[in-house]
């Protein structure tokens, strides 16, 4: 049951902050749609469809975050300069947020 509990609460933290993933990997540079899912699906082990990361590409770019660039016969994405300060500020609050997570069991 435990390890049930926490694999719960693991793909919720994805889900739930599946579009600062992906700016901060877009951080290290231009990646197609399917390279983002493969990335996730193999650093954080939890299934997740193509469907939902498209679905937060797409709000991701709706928001001026992110832009669609085609490269060598794909669809790649790469951060706007708005999604590179909103990245930038991200990694300077790794702390916080960290903090936040822990303030969860005092």
């Amino acid at each position: 049951m435990e390890s049930e509990i926490l694999m719960q609460l693991h793909r919720r933290v994805l889900m739930d902050f599946l579009d600062v993933l992906i700016l901060l990997k877009l951080n290290n540079g231009m990646l197609s749609d399917y390279e983002i899912l493969a990335h996730i699906q193999k650093r954080f082990n939890v299934p997740i469809t193509p469907g939902t990361v498209y679905s937060c590409l797409h709000h991701l770019e709706k928001n001026k975050l992110i832009r669609e660039v085609h490269s060598a016969k794909k669809k790649v994405y790469a951060l706007t300069s708005k999604g590179e300060k909103k990245a930038k500020i991200l990694f300077g609050m790794r702390d916080k947020i960290l903090g936040l997570v822990a303030n969860l069991f005092l």
